[in-house]
């Protein structure tokens, strides 16, 4: 149940030492020297998650299948063959789940402290508030997945993304911090639907 929940943790410490350096630095330090502080900083993650995939073994299931029958010479073209349909809706599926994620992420946060106006501070504490919103999203819709059908919690992922485009606008736009704050919630929510399920019936 917990293992998507990379992402939204990922963001805290990021978005969260972010904010730290905003509030502890003026903005002349922060261009000069600052910003180099969570890159050397994420140096220890690169080279872990670098180890991980250079030791990673294929599970016994894998091989497995792989003595009984062995993969097509183009993969890609198999699948594509007797899979078109489920490739596309899947493909379109993830375009509107990270869409979505980034939309509320890190466009927000541009938007917000340029166009908009807001303090950089003020709002990294409104979307440090709602990514809590899709860690519960991505709880929930995990523990829903395996007492339901996994495709009923998508579907109701993919209809609150819809929703969310429909609100992007007169919400993000609103002129209240709280009104943003309630948008980028619902959208970071949807997000857990859409990434909370584990596995899909086939």
């Amino acid at each position: 149940m917990f293992a998507p929940l990379g992402a939204p943790i990922g963001f805290i410490l990021a978005n969260g030492l972010f904010l730290i350096l905003t509030l502890t630095l003026t903005s002349d330090q922060f261009r000069d020297w600052g910003w180099r502080v969570p890159f050397l900083l994420s140096a220890p993650l690169v080279w872990m998650g670098l180890w991980v995939r250079l030791n990673l073994l294929e599970t016994a299931e894998f091989a497995k299948a792989l003595m009984e029958a062995q993969p097509p010479r183009v993969p890609l073209l198999e699948l594509m063959r007797t899979h078109t349909g489920q490739v596309i809706a899947g493909t379109f599926g993830v375009v509107a789940c990270f869409s979505l994620y980034y939309t509320a992420t890190a466009f927000a946060l541009g938007y917000g402290t340029t166009t908009l106006g807001y303090s950089r501070s003020s709002f990294l504490v409104v979307e440090l508030g709602a990514i809590l919103f899709m860690a519960a999203g991505i709880v929930a819709a995990s523990w829903l997945s395996d007492r339901l059908y996994p495709e009923r919690v998508l579907i109701f992922g993919c209809a609150g993304t819809i929703l969310s485009g429909i609100l992007l606008a007169p919400m993000l736009g609103a002129g209240s911090l709280w009104i943003i704050f309630i948008f980028l919630a619902f959208s970071l929510l949807v997000m857990g639907f859409v990434n909370g399920p584990r596995r899909v019936a086939a």
